[in-house]
């Protein structure tokens, strides 16, 4: 109890801060308004990852502007989404190159 905003911020800053750099969208200068529009419009996510994105953020502005408490299932739910997101947007690795 009382981490839950805490939480939201953070994960909701790494996944606009992955996106910004990953597919050049400009997350953190915008609103969720204006980065959600951005990102729907982008042919770079598809569909699924489009509406991923914009579920994902309006669920952490409820808990950070309209003070939602969600549960800890949907903290969980909400760290998944993130890592479903990065996981299936992340580039294979090109040929040739060697594993960390």
């Amino acid at each position: 109890q009382g981490l839950v905003e805490p939480f939201y911020v953070e994960l909701s800053s790494i996944v606009r801060s992955y996106l910004e750099r990953r597919f050049g969208l400009h997350a953190p200068e915008q609103t969720t308004d204006e980065f959600i529009r951005e990102a729907t419009g982008s042919r770079l996510l598809s569909l699924d990852h489009q509406q991923l994105v914009a579920v994902f953020l309006e669920q952490s502005d409820l808990v950070k502007f309209a003070r939602h408490q969600p549960g800890a299932a949907d903290m969980r739910n909400a760290a998944a989404a993130a890592e479903r997101l990065v996981t299936e947007t992340t580039p294979p690795p090109s040929p040739g190159a060697s594993a960390p």
